[in-house]
């Protein structure tokens, strides 16, 4: 469930129009398969992972379906692997991601486009990701999008906070607490007075591709654009229950006003 923090200062979830506009303020992408296409990488290592560790071979289309959710959780729920060898396991893609996969991606198209025009309307842009905040970083930096965020929030490379559901809790508790700092205010601004109204309320929204960002955010609350240009389907997303459905950034673009 949404922390909702004191009753002046909280997040509350996007809001749909009549006109088909989505009313927020802070809008929360994921990572992987929504702002980078970073399969390629993923699947090379996950694919020289599963060798190493004498793991049936997987197709491509096979290992479409491991991008998004937590490596770690892959491993023990989809392999049956005890913690400690999932834990084994996942050190063992991550070494092989990081020395070969960390930089085969590729930018969504329209995605640069579609943060440029979000910032300048004056929206709050965070990531929200199951992958380790630290890696998320880098590869922004590396394809220079870090600039368009004002943060990343993921797991550790511990494993902690790997869930979708705890990783954006952490980003609702952040914005938060923030709010009830004088910089908080002052950081959200006068622009979109009227999304986040007088008692200093700011309105979230979620954007991913698979079912797993969908009921992550549903599960504190807030509503999802689910985008049909990453590894989930249109069919998943309507299903696990996105307000919202696009195949490009460009339709994200057209349902945000300017603030």
């Amino acid at each position: 469930m949404m922390n909702e923090g004191n009753s002046e200062n909280r997040l509350l979830p996007a809001a749909v129009l009549p006109n088909g506009d989505i009313q927020c303020r802070l809008v929360i992408f994921d990572f992987d398969g929504t702002v980078i296409d970073t399969g390629p990488g993923i699947k090379n290592a996950m694919g020289k992972a599963f060798a190493k560790l004498g793991l049936p071979a997987h197709t491509e289309e096979e290992l479409d379906a491991y991008i998004g959710p937590p490596i770690r959780s892959t491993f023990r729920d989809t392999f049956r692997l005890p913690e400690d060898e999932a834990a084994e396991a996942v050190r063992t893609y991550r070494r092989f991601y990081n020395q070969v996969g960390v930089y085969d991606g590729v930018v969504y198209d329209g995605i640069p486009a579609l943060l440029a025009s979000l910032k300048d309307k004056g929206y709050e842009l965070a990531v929200g990701t199951s992958k380790p905040w630290v890696v998320a970083q880098h590869i922004l930096r590396h394809f220079g999008l870090r600039q368009y965020f004002n943060s990343v929030f993921g797991s550790f490379i511990d494993g902690r906070q790997s869930e979708k559901a705890q990783v954006l809790q952490s980003v609702v508790d952040h914005y938060t607490w923030a709010a009830r700092l004088p910089r908080g205010r002052l950081a959200w601004g006068e622009a979109g007075a009227a999304e986040r109204g007088a008692s200093g309320t700011m309105q979230a929204l979620m954007i991913g591709d698979r079912y797993y960002d969908v009921e992550g955010a549903k599960a504190i609350g807030l509503p999802t654009i689910g985008v049909a240009y990453g590894y989930g389907t249109a069919a998943e997303l309507t299903q696990a229950g996105a307000v919202l459905v696009v195949h490009h950034p460009r339709e994200i673009d057209d349902r945000l006003p300017r603030l």
